[in-house]
C-alpha cells in the first residue's frame, strides 16, 4: 500500500511538470515531418478540409440506431482551409462537426481516452492515467498532415445529458465528443528501417473513442466512414486497418456491424492459436476493403 501511494505521489509531480508545458507546442524542428508530395498534380502536405471533395451530406436516421453510410458529392469544389468539414446530422438529427484537432485540444482528447479505457474523473488515476495519453498523443501529433490525421468530433454542449457528474451545460459551445487517429504513414518512410512484420499494416485506424454522453448516436460510425474516404480519395488505398484487444466484445461487435473482417493472416494466426491451445497476441487484426480505388478528384 505503501510503494502504491509513493508512486501516485511520483505520478503526480510527473504530470504537475509535463501540465506547465502542455499547451505550448514544441518547436517544428523538433518534429518528424516527410518529404511534400505530389498526388494529381496537388502539393501535400494539406489540410484535412483540402483532402475532402465535400462535408458529409445528411444522414438517414433509421431504427436501432443505425444510419446509411454518408455519401460525398464528387463535383464540389475543395473548400475553404478555415471551414470545419460539416456533418449534417447524426442519428438523432443533431449537427456534429468534424475537423482536424488543434494541439493545444490534446488533453481533452486525453481525457476523452482516459474516460474510454474506464477511469472516470472521480477515479484517483484518471489524472495521471490522462497526462500519460497527453504525453502519447504529443509524441505522435501530425505536423506533417500528408499521410496522418487526428480528427476530432465537436458536438454541440447544449446537447449534453446531465448524467455522470459533467456539472452545467454549457449552452452555445462545442466540446470533444470524438476521436480518431487515421494514419497512412509506412515504417519505412518514418526510420529507413525495413518494415517488420508485427507493425501494424497502413492505413491505420487507432484511438477511436466517443464520449459516453454522446453514444449510440453514431457518431463512430461517422468519424471511420470519413476515414475511409480519406483513405480512398485522398491517399488512394483500397482498404484500412485496425486492431482490437480480444477481450473489447463492444468494440468487436461495432466493427464487425460496419463492414470489417478478419484478413487472411488473422484467420492463419487464429489456426495456429487453435493448435498450439494459447494465444499468441492479446489482439485480433481486422480490415475493410473498399471497392476499386478511386482517382484523385479534380
Amino acid at each position: 500500500m505503501e510503494l502504491y501511494i509513493r508512486l501516485l505521489g511520483l505520478l503526480f509531480i510527473l504530470s504537475s511538470l509535463v501540465a506547465a508545458n502542455a499547451f505550448t507546442p514544441p518547436s517544428p524542428r523538433r518534429c518528424y515531418t516527410t518529404s511534400t508530395r505530389s498526388l494529381s498534380g496537388r502539393q501535400w502536405p494539406i489540410p484535412l478540409e483540402r483532402l475532402i471533395a465535400d462535408p458529409l451530406s445528411k444522414t438517414k436516421a433509421l431504427p436501432g440506431g443505425q444510419h446509411d453510410k454518408p455519401t460525398f458529392a464528387s463535383s464540389r469544389e475543395f473548400i475553404d482551409d478555415e471551414q470545419h468539414v460539416e456533418i449534417c446530422s447524426d442519428n438523432s438529427g443533431e449537427q456534429v462537426e468534424i475537423r482536424c484537432v488543434k494541439y493545444e485540444e490534446l488533453y481533452k482528447v486525453a481525457e476523452l481516452i482516459t474516460e474510454g479505457l474506464g477511469h472516470d474523473k472521480t477515479s484517483m488515476i484518471h489524472k495521471p492515467r490522462a497526462m500519460v495519453e497527453l504525453m502519447r498523443l504529443q509524441m505522435n501529433f501530425p505536423y506533417d498532415r500528408s499521410r496522418h490525421l487526428m480528427l476530432v468530433a465537436l458536438a454541440d454542449s447544449n446537447q449534453e445529458t446531465l448524467s455522470g457528474g459533467y456539472g452545467k451545460k454549457d449552452h452555445g459551445k462545442k466540446y470533444i465528443a470524438g476521436f480518431v487517429d487515421i494514419d497512412a504513414r509506412t515504417y519505412e518512410d518514418q526510420t529507413n528501417i525495413k518494415l517488420p512484420e508485427n507493425f501494424p499494416p497502413r492505413p491505420y485506424l487507432s484511438d477511436l473513442f466517443v464520449s459516453s454522453r454522446v453514444h449510440r448516436r453514431g457518431i463512430g460510425t461517422l468519424l471511420v466512414c470519413l476515414c475511409e474516404e480519406i483513405c480512398k480519395h485522398a491517399w488512394d488505398y483500397n482498404m484500412i486497418n485496425l486492431r482490437v484487444d480480444k477481450t473489447n466484445t463492444g468494440a468487436l461487435r461495432f466493427y464487425d456491424a460496419i463492414g470489417f473482417g478478419k484478413d487472411e493472416a488473422q484467420l492463419e494466426l487464429e489456426k495456429t492459436e487453435k493448435k498450439i491451445g494459447f494465444h499468441l497476441t492479446a489482439q485480433i487484426q481486422l480490415t475493410k476493403s473498399f471497392e476499386q480505388k478511386h482517382e484523385m478528384r479534380k
